[in-house]
């Protein structure tokens, strides 16, 4: 119960303000980067459009389901709204008064992974010569997807399980599919040498660390380590999202697949919706602390920063993506001899 951590939340105008404000940008950035990636072909969109078909199909199902969930409005977390809280709830679905919590959120972003995953298992996404995705970005993944199913698995149902119409056993299902599937695409990490072991191990241990000194206090006392966990979670997420746009840059145009073209748009998108609830959900102006929700350090600061700069990274990965696709048209159509392009 996340969105129950505080009795307060922000007003549900400044909320509405949060979303249309990041829709707009979303879908500002995306037309621009499909509108230089086409480079004036009108016929490429729709080519582009062909080959994303399951995806998009995949994508318009998830949205469908989560939507008739959301319209009937319905509980589904772990547990029944105690009597005592009923007020409260109430108070939270005026202010969320079309994802009725915020919790939404993550829940809708833990399907729409789902797709991204499938997408990645079944168009090659753990090829490490053609996929940002592949080695380190997928078992950093992979470490947070473990983190997020152990913390689900061993929290009681009115701590760090979610709330609303997508949360409860669907948001726990969908978190524990996602393993296998990271796993499959993280495998090729078995074999890429003891360096890049150690390095994935080291940047762990790093992590943990920074967890271990900042993490919020949901769980009750003696319970710390689920705190922890939480805080894990999301770090190796943006440690993830930093390889990302590493293994862009150094592939650029090596990178040209339907996959990489759904992944760029995908993943900043999936991203945006975590970082608009780990600023809108905790009752206080984003960047401010909720004194009674610390355990230890400044982790409303540390989780709501990282949880930006992880937009930030995908969306740079998504312009570095675009622009190395785009230059290596120009370089084809320059190389192509006059005759041919008649």
């Amino acid at each position: 119960m996340l969105v129950q951590a505080s009795a307060e939340s922000l007003p549900a105008d400044t909320t509405q303000d949060w979303l249309f404000s990041a829709a707009v940008a979303g879908v500002a950035l995306t037309v621009w980067l499909v509108e230089r990636q086409l480079a004036g072909t009108p016929s490429a969109f729709f080519n582009e459009v062909r080959r994303l078909a399951p995806e998009l199909l995949a994508l318009t199902f998830c949205l469908v389901l989560a939507s008739g969930l959301i319209f009937c409005g319905q509980h589904n977390g772990g547990e029944a709204i105690p009597k005592q809280d009923e007020g409260l709830w109430k108070d939270i679905n005026a202010e969320w008064p079309i994802l009725k919590t915020a919790d939404t959120l993550l829940g809708l972003q833990a399907m729409l992974r789902l797709v991204l995953l499938s997408s990645a298992v079944l168009r090659g996404g753990d090829q490490k010569d053609s996929s940002a995705f592949a080695l380190e970005p997928a078992a950093f993944m992979l470490a947070a997807a473990v983190t997020r199913a152990v913390l689900l698995l061993l929290s009681p149902w009115d701590v760090y399980h979610l709330d609303g119409p997508l949360g409860g056993a669907l948001n726990l299902g969908a978190e524990l599919v996602a393993v296998p599937l990271l796993f499959w695409l993280a495998r090729g990490m078995l074999s890429a040498g003891w360096a890049r072991l150690a390095s994935l191990a080291i940047a762990s241990t790093a992590v943990l660390a920074v967890a271990l000194s900042q993490r919020l206090a949901l769980a009750d006392p003696g319970s710390e380590h689920l705190d922890v966990l939480f805080s894990f979670s999301m770090l190796l997420d943006l440690v993830g999202a930093a390889w990302f746009l590493i293994r862009c840059c150094a592939l650029g145009s090596n990178a040209r697949s339907s996959f990489m073209a759904y992944a760029v748009f995908a993943l900043p998108a999936q991203e945006l919706l975590v970082a608009i609830f780990m600023l809108s959900s905790w009752g206080e102006a984003p960047f401010q602390e909720v004194t009674a929700l610390v355990g230890s350090g400044r982790p409303f600061l540390v989780l709501q920063a990282s949880a930006i700069a992880e937009v930030g990274l995908y969306l740079a990965s998504a312009v570095v993506f675009t622009a190395s696709v785009q230059f290596a048209k120009d370089d084809e159509e320059r190389a192509t001899p006059l005759f041919a392009q008649l």
